[in-house]
C-alpha cells in the first residue's frame, strides 16, 4: 500500500478572487453613480435658485412702481439685463453658466382680490445652458406672481 498524503491549502481559489473584485466593482460604480447624480442634481438646482432670484429681482422692482414702468430701473451687483418691451435676456455673474430670458407683460393684469382691485404682476423666467432660451425651447421655467394696489 501507498502512502497517501493531505496537503493543507492555503489562500483563495480563482473563483474567490473574481467573485471578490466583482463585489468590489459593483460598490465603487454605485458610489460614483450616486456621487454624479448629486452633483448634477445641484447644479440643477444652482439654476433654478438663480431663475427664481432673476424672477425675483425683476417683479419686485416692477413692484416697486406699483406695476407703471417696467423693469429693469436699477443696476444690480451681478446681474446683466438686455432688453425691453417685456422681453428680457439676463445673466447671472460668476456660477451656474445659464442664459435667463424674463417675460414680463406689457401692462398688469386688473383682477379683483377680495374685493379690492388689484394690478396682478407675473414674471416668467425660462433658461438654457445651450444658447438663448425661449417659452418653446428652454430647461425649464420658473413663474412667480404678485399684486400691488
Amino acid at each position: 500500500m501507498g502512502k497517501t498524503s493531505k496537503k493543507s491549502r492555503s489562500g483563495l481559489t480563482l473563483i474567490e478572487i473574481m467573485v471578490a473584485i466583482t463585489v468590489i466593482i459593483v460598490g465603487v460604480l454605485g458610489a460614483m453613480m450616486y456621487r454624479y447624480h448629486s452633483a448634477l442634481d445641484a447644479r440643477k438646482a444652482d439654476v433654478k435658485i438663480g431663475a427664481a432670484r432673476v424672477g425675483l429681482l425683476l417683479l419686485e422692482d416692477w413692484k416697486g412702481t406699483h406695476g407703471n414702468t417696467l423693469p429693469p430701473t436699477r443696476d444690480e451687483t451681478g446681474l446683466k439685463v438686455t432688453g425691453s418691451g417685456g422681453n428680457y435676456t439676463v445673466t447671472l455673474e460668476g456660477g451656474t453658466g445659464a442664459t435667463y430670458y424674463a417675460v414680463l407683460p406689457a401692462t398688469p393684469t386688473l383682477v379683483t382680490l377680495n374685493g379690492v382691485e388689484m394690478k396682478e404682476l407675473r414674471v416668467e423666467v425660462f433658461w438654457s445652458r445651450s444658447g438663448t432660451p425661449s417659452a418653446e425651447d428652454n430647461d425649464g421655467s420658473v413663474t412667480l406672481k404678485d399684486w400691488t394696489d
